[in-house]
């Protein structure tokens, strides 16, 4: 496990901001799911200031929100192994900034229980 904790002066609203439209960028290249996931972990926690893994414990929520209102995944060709992931949408930055705020507000109390749990297991290792 990547077990570098969550910083005190971790900023949930920027993080929520920040994965959104980290996410909605990386959808819109067409990338495997695979190669999506890792873009968007590792560009969210270089901005953040988090590991890696910090991002993986939180993205759930995230995609919950995202996958059937910004972006979708299918298989290209009946052949392909893995799905690729598309921008439905292209919301505007303030549009971004709302739904960043509406994911931390509906899920504000399942983040902060993830991030507790991210943190006594990093304490544990």
């Amino acid at each position: 496990m990547d077990n570098k904790k969550f910083p005190a002066n971790f900023n949930l609203e920027r993080f929520c901001e920040s994965f959104v439209r980290n996410a909605l960028v990386a959808g819109n290249m067409g990338l495997t799911f695979g190669e999506f996931d890792k873009k968007v972990f590792v560009d969210v926690a270089s901005e953040n200031g988090l590991s890696i893994g910090a991002v993986k414990h939180l993205h759930h929520c995230f995609y919950w929100a995202l996958f059937p209102n910004f972006l979708s995944a299918y298989q290209i060709k009946p052949t392909d192994t893995e799905q690729h992931i598309f921008l439905l949408r292209n919301p505007s930055d303030e549009q971004i900034r709302d739904y960043a705020r509406g994911i931390l507000g509906s899920q504000k109390s399942y983040l902060d229980a993830r991030i507790a749990r991210f943190n006594e297991l990093a304490d544990a290792a």
